[in-house]
């Protein structure tokens, strides 16, 4: 094996255990996999982009940051919304897709779901101060394809042009 090939295959074998081993929790988020993360969930691209397929066919508005944000805390959303009886079930979110969107995808009716979820604890008088708490308290993790999140605040912005442009090679 020529000596180019040799450092061809080693750089290969680096890069391939640098993105393996990762650098702490937020590694997956950053090297993209993931979308977001929060309390133990962890929401990967592919759920992300299930969910648009067929909530766009409702709503073409719906953006990925939202799918990503609702995915993740859609397990805190149906725990407070079912202690404060306004929980919506996966039935519920199903049945708000029309006939023309025949079998939703699993995260596409979690993402209906915890819209649901997040609706009607904004409308209860006693549901409206735990799910300030939640946004007040929740660190959700994004990939930075999804925009950002601000505790106490939220999704605060639009996902960025996440596709660097290559530099321009140097004029000789």
């Amino acid at each position: 094996m020529g000596a180019k090939m040799k450092l061809a295959v080693a750089a290969t074998m680096a890069a391939g255990a640098m993105a393996l081993s990762g650098c702490g929790s937020n590694s997956l988020v950053q090297n993209g996999y993931v979308a977001a993360r929060y309390d133990g969930t962890t929401v990967t691209n592919d759920q992300v982009q299930d969910a648009l397929i067929d909530v766009r066919k409702v709503n073409a508005e719906f953006d990925s940051q939202s799918a990503a944000v609702f995915l993740a805390l859609n397990p805190q959303l149906s725990k407070l919304a079912g202690k404060y009886g306004v929980a919506t079930s996966a039935a519920q979110a199903k049945a708000a897709f029309p006939a023309t969107v025949k079998n939703p995808s699993t995260s596409a009716i979690s993402v209906v779901q915890s819209s649901m979820d997040f609706q009607a604890l904004r409308s209860s008088q006693q549901g409206q101060p735990a799910l300030a708490n939640l946004i007040n308290t929740a660190d959700v993790q994004l990939n930075p394809r999804y925009g950002t999140w601000q505790k106490g605040v939220g999704p605060t912005s639009v996902a960025p042009n996440w596709i660097s442009a290559s530099p321009a090679p140097a004029a000789s």
